[in-house]
């Protein structure tokens, strides 16, 4: 008699193998930091900011998340309240919470259809006499139009922080991101391209000045020298030396991890040739670092529902644009035209494209997707 097995489900997001792989080597770091007795701004807090600072040309200052890392660093670009923060309709809502969290007014402006990052020309036409900041995302693992954003930014005399959450690893022609903002962000959550164990965060800056605020900023503003005096503004978001352990360690990874990517990405964009499907467009020059890999299909909850029925899991990243979430009926905010932001948020799908994904796995998504689109059905194995 044969038993049919279940087919085992492919995960959307790959933190989990990457955590398990890895589980001897956390391990030992876990120790060195329990034998260090050092559990914040330790060994391994410096290292990685020394690995920071050297890929970006920067002064790093390790943080709790990117959450805070935006958030402080929104806080030292010295913004009077009711200044307006231009940022792309397209991006996680951490990004508008900072600006809102400084008192500073998110405005919402299009993103550029192929990239999905923001629009330069929509920027352009967005800046008022309020304007003091662009907030530019990296979204997906893709560099938005930093030289563009730049320039417009020198004209008029405005402070540029770049969100690297979801970008570890990209480049721009051989600009790694956050290499030209006045600030840069990264997340270090567990499921980013690099991330701890549970979350963390960087912020990148472009003197020690501004470095010395945001360390500042993390500890409660507490002072070096006596650590129950508190000599500015603060709050407290301290990476935890056990996320910097780990961030240390997958540093190592990181680039074997970005290629394994890029090649099922690549391998995606070939085999989804002549399907109706809008794969991802990589402008020349630049290095992806498919945090996701993102598809737009007519109708994206149908196919995600027949991959689901084979258990291949899909996700919508992020299934509202931040100016409809409900949070956004109270927080001041002002939205230009964003047409485009609102065409690709209705028909996007995030596919698996995790390093940890075996090659039969990926087949096994390829080989779905075609029948979805040839039958409107899914030949179950």
């Amino acid at each position: 008699m044969t038993i049919d097995m279940p087919t085992p489900t492919i995960p959307a997001e790959g933190h989990a193998r990457r955590v398990s792989a890895l589980r001897e080597s956390l391990h030992r770091q876990m120790d060195s930091v329990i034998d260090s007795g050092a559990f914040h701004n330790g060994p391994f807090t410096q290292r990685l900011e020394g690995i920071f600072s050297e890929s970006t040309g920067g002064r790093t200052v390790a943080g709790a998340s990117g959450t805070q890392s935006l958030t402080a660093a929104i806080h030292a670009a010295d913004l009077e309240d009711g200044a307006e923060v231009i940022l792309p309709a397209s991006t996680f809502v951490s990004t508008a919470f900072a600006v809102a969290d400084a008192g500073a007014i998110p405005v919402f402006v299009d993103v550029d259809p192929d990239t999905y990052t923001i629009d330069p020309v929509a920027v352009e036409q967005a800046i008022t006499q309020r304007t003091r900041a662009i907030a530019v995302v990296h979204l997906y693992g893709h560099p938005a139009d930093v030289e563009s954003i730049n320039a417009i930014a020198n004209t008029h005399g405005l402070k540029v922080v770049e969100d690297c959450a979801q970008a570890y690893g990209a480049s721009d022609r051989g600009h790694a991101v956050g290499t030209a903002g006045d600030f840069a962000c990264f997340s270090l959550w567990v499921g980013k391209t690099l991330g701890g164990l549970g979350d963390g965060g960087v912020v990148v800056t472009r003197n020690d000045d501004d470095a010395d605020r945001i360390r500042h900023l993390f500890n409660v503003g507490r002072s070096p020298d006596d650590r129950y005096l508190h000599t500015t503004y603060g709050f407290r978001a301290r990476m935890a030396e056990i996320d910097a352990a780990a961030a240390v360690l997958e540093a190592e990874h990181s680039n074997d991890w970005r290629a394994r990517r890029d090649s099922i990405a690549r391998h995606y964009i070939d085999e989804f040739d002549g399907l109706p499907i809008t794969t991802p467009h990589v402008r020349d020059g630049v290095d992806h670092a498919w945090y996701k890999f993102v598809i737009r299909v007519p109708d994206p909850m149908r196919l995600s529902d027949t991959l689901a029925s084979l258990g291949i899991r899909t996700e919508q990243v992020y299934p509202k644009l931040v100016h409809h979430q409900p949070a956004f009926r109270e927080i001041p905010h002002r939205i230009g035209p964003v047409s485009t932001a609102e065409e690709i948020n209705a028909h996007h799908l995030c596919i698996p494209v995790y390093a940890e994904l075996e090659d039969d796995e990926v087949d096994r998504i390829v080989t779905a997707v075609h029948q979805h689109f040839r039958t409107g059905t899914v030949q179950r194995p």
